[in-house]
């Protein structure tokens, strides 16, 4: 007698899509604790919890939009860009909200064969926002010229000028703009033509192939690009969140970085005023002062460490009292993004072990006093 097979096609099956949203959920309170240490240290009040969910949102949506399937496959087979993408977050202070439209995750293919990569990437409204936040600037207003727009602009002895009007029937993108006005009145004003704009979609990966955001939006991105060249002029705070803004966006638009200028270079390392002052990195320095190893002959290092190497021996120095600028100064550099990769398990190692060595010390001296030993007696380093 034949078996009657199970009809399953009215169950539900699980979704392999969506058990990679749970893993990737997973994943992601990983980030907690470097996210609430960046937050800390760059001063932006963020909330991790918020900025999670916005992030899982933004890749539940991708699920039904086949044209980001990329966004998701990224996440789920290297979760760790994820979170890096969303501690990105918390040293701009740009939110992934999209309501704010401030920032986006994208997804970026390796060159090199390796793992896809989720990137946090700044808008120009995100870039602008950051902007504004240094307290510089009175307005800034960027716009795309369309065929049939009215856009002048010219200079003379009183600065630049311009006009710009709305056509009626409007057709392509001709041009785009930005006027930045600082509060003391000076007026930054930049311009690029079609050929411009189209001249770094083309230097995009994604763009160069007409797919990703320079193929569905590509107003914003010209928005982008034109405040991404206007801001080199910008006066920029260094170690602010508007100059972290700016290497976030570079990093997830190569294309957009044309020139590196020093006002461009990525520095995450914190203020002297802002480093943690505790005995802690005197003994640091006492042990390892002086040895001189690293890269401070001019910067003839040609491969630097990654960004998310460096935010993590950044975070592990905040975590642990690490004064990292007593450090950086031990092997002769300025900022922990200089430092060689060669260097960076030698100095990641380093600052383990002396945790270690510390933690153990501090351990036995108290069995010591517990014992009624001489409580003054110093550390044994």
């Amino acid at each position: 007698m034949a078996t009657k097979k199970k009809d399953t096609t009215g169950t539900k099956q699980p979704v392999p899509a969506a058990r990679a949203i749970e893993a990737i959920a997973q994943h992601l309170r990983s980030a907690k604790a470097p996210f609430e240490s960046i937050t800390k240290e760059a001063r932006t009040e963020m909330v991790f919890a918020i900025e999670a969910r916005f992030a899982l949102k933004i890749l539940d949506a991708a699920l039904a939009d086949p044209r980001k399937k990329a966004l998701v496959d990224a996440a789920a087979k290297n979760p760790k860009s994820l979170c890096d993408a969303v501690i990105q977050a918390a040293s701009t202070g740009l939110s992934l909200d999209d309501s704010k439209k401030q920032a986006y995750l994208i997804p970026y293919d390796s060159k090199t064969g390796g793992l896809p990569e989720v990137r946090f990437s700044p808008s120009y409204i995100g870039l602008t926002d950051a902007a504004y936040a240094t307290g510089m600037f009175k307005a800034i207003r960027t716009n795309v010229v369309r065929e049939g727009d009215l856009f002048e602009w010219w200079e003379d002895e009183t600065g630049v000028h311009y006009k710009f009007r709305p056509g009626k029937q409007r057709g392509s993108v001709t041009h785009a703009y930005t006027a930045a006005t600082t509060k003391d009145g000076e007026v930054f004003f930049e311009v690029m033509d079609r050929d411009e704009l189209e001249a770094i979609s083309e230097r995009s990966p994604a763009g160069a192939k007409g797919v990703g955001p320079w193929a569905s939006d590509p107003s914003e991105m010209s928005r982008k690009s034109v405040t991404r060249r206007a801001q080199k002029r910008w006066p920029t705070p260094p170690r602010s969140a508007f100059a972290r803004t700016i290497e976030a966006l570079d990093r997830a638009n190569p294309g957009l970085a044309e020139h590196r200028g020093p006002d461009g270079a990525r520095n995450i390392t914190p203020d002297p005023e802002e480093r943690p002052s505790s005995d802690f990195s005197q003994e640091f320095l006492d042990e390892f002062g002086g040895e001189g190893e690293g890269a401070a002959d001019g910067g003839s290092f040609i491969q630097k460490i990654t960004e998310e190497q460096a935010i993590g021996i950044v975070t592990a120095c905040a975590e642990n009292e690490v004064d990292l600028g007593m450090i950086l100064s031990t092997i002769g550099l300025k900022q922990i993004e200089d430092l060689p990769a060669a260097e960076f398990e030698t100095l990641n190692s380093r600052i383990a072990g002396f945790v270690e060595r510390r933690a153990a010390a501090k351990k036995e001296k108290e069995k010591e006093k517990g014992n009624g030993d001489n409580a003054d007696d110093p550390l044994p380093y």
